[in-house]
């Protein structure tokens, strides 16, 4: 693939790849990812992938699909991330010694560093995450040529702890890869939504489609404001969703509407 060259832009670009993850298939699931990526017409300075994009849940083989980062998968987005001189952010599991796996969201920079990753703190019960997975246990954000950012997966964004924590780290944009399926598009929307609202910064949400055997996935990717405004939302279909990111909106939405500076921290529970 042809590298192209890394445009400091304003507004800056991001993407939210949606896409259909076959079960258990890395090399065709790593595949798909190049080929959406490699689709975009224009420069794209983020591009953020679904939640376990590279095998998709079924917990029980978590073990056997697990692997070392770095790694193969890291190896892949390093390519791609220098060929589009772009951020590339998605999640896999992670295999963790001595320890069960742990789901992982990496960061590919432009030269295809790894500049971060952070595995998922809030493990979702009711799909029995707690028993096959490590938790995470930091929050994480890191250092773009554009500033700073912050990264959360799927079910962390009901917590709003979390979000809150970023936006006080100073973050102007939060990447979510996400396996959100139905029928719970109306709370994945209004979240995304809230988050982006409540903490005063753009919020990308990049779910997959498609269906697993046991769950059907709506898709509807997002890229919001700070004013909850959606920039841009995806369909049901495989494809990009992409969305034009002005980052003095942040301050200009945080100096106008002076939440941050109203906070009275002292008065709210802490546990």
């Amino acid at each position: 693939m042809e590298k192209r060259k890394l445009l400091k832009v304003s507004p800056l670009t991001v993407a939210a790849v949606q896409m259909n993850v076959e079960l258990g298939d890395k090399k065709k699931n790593l595949r798909t990812a190049e080929k959406l990526i490699d689709s975009s017409k224009r420069e794209i300075n983020f591009y953020v992938l679904p939640e376990l994009f590279t095998t998709g849940y079924n917990l029980r083989l978590a073990y056997e699909w697990a692997e070392p980062i770095p790694g193969h998968t890291t190896d892949v987005l390093a390519e791609l991330a220098m060929s589009h001189r772009t951020y590339l952010i998605g999640s896999f599991l992670e295999a963790v010694e001595d320890a069960k796996p742990k789901n992982t969201c990496v960061v590919m920079d432009p030269t295809g560093k790894l500049v971060a990753k952070y595995s998922k703190i809030h493990l979702f019960r009711l799909a029995n995450e707690h028993v096959f997975l490590s938790a995470g246990d930091s929050v994480t954000d890191f250092e773009s040529n554009f500033g700073k950012m912050g990264l959360i997966i799927c079910y962390d964004i009901r917590f709003p702890e979390l979000t809150r924590t970023l936006a006080l780290r100073g973050v102007k944009i939060m990447f979510v890869p996400a396996e959100w399926p139905n029928p719970r598009k109306h709370p994945w929307r209004t979240l995304v939504q809230a988050r982006a609202i409540e903490n005063q910064c753009f919020v990308v949400g990049a779910n997959r489609v498609g269906s697993d055997g046991e769950n059907e996935f709506f898709g509807n990717s997002m890229v919001v404001n700070p004013n909850g405004e959606i920039i841009s939302e995806g369909g049901q279909s495989e494809g990009l969703v992409l969305g034009e990111v002005d980052l003095s909106v942040v301050e200009k939405a945080r100096n106008h509407m002076t939440c941050y500076a109203d906070r009275r921290p002292g008065l709210y529970l802490l546990t």
